[in-house]
């Protein structure tokens, strides 16, 4: 095989390579972007770049923001994250949140993320 023929099939490969990172980096990444730039949630690339890279649910923190985002009472995906990290029930407390504020109540959504880790959450929104 000539070395000329050789070079090209190891550029060919190079790009070959490169093309499919940015194929799988735009279905990753760039779908959930969309989702949230759709729904005006604040969200950007970098942010889902880091989720990923802490191994964060980026979907499940994405769907969450959304959610409280469209009831009305945003929440940062920063704070949806921390709140993830903590290993509570960001879902549970999402509606919780959404559920308080629509009854005018003065909760803040780290207040209820701090009550669901002491396994509280349910006495403080029945109180």
């Amino acid at each position: 095989m000539p070395v000329n023929t050789l070079i090209a099939l190891i550029i060919l490969f190079v790009f070959l390579i490169v093309f499919l990172g940015l194929v799988v980096f735009a279905i990753v990444f760039f779908r959930l972007w969309i989702r949230a730039f759709l729904t005006g949630t604040k969200v950007t690339l970098f942010d889902l770049i880091g989720m990923r890279l802490r191994g964060s649910n980026m979907s499940t923190i994405l769907d969450q923001c959304v959610a409280a985002n469209q009831a009305g009472y945003p929440i940062s995906c920063k704070e949806m994250e921390q709140a993830h990290l903590q290993k509570v029930d960001i879902e549970k407390v999402t509606l919780a949140y959404i559920a308080a504020s629509k009854r005018h109540e003065k909760f803040s959504f780290q207040e209820l993320v701090d009550a669901e880790r002491q396994r509280r959450l349910e006495e403080i929104l029945n109180s």
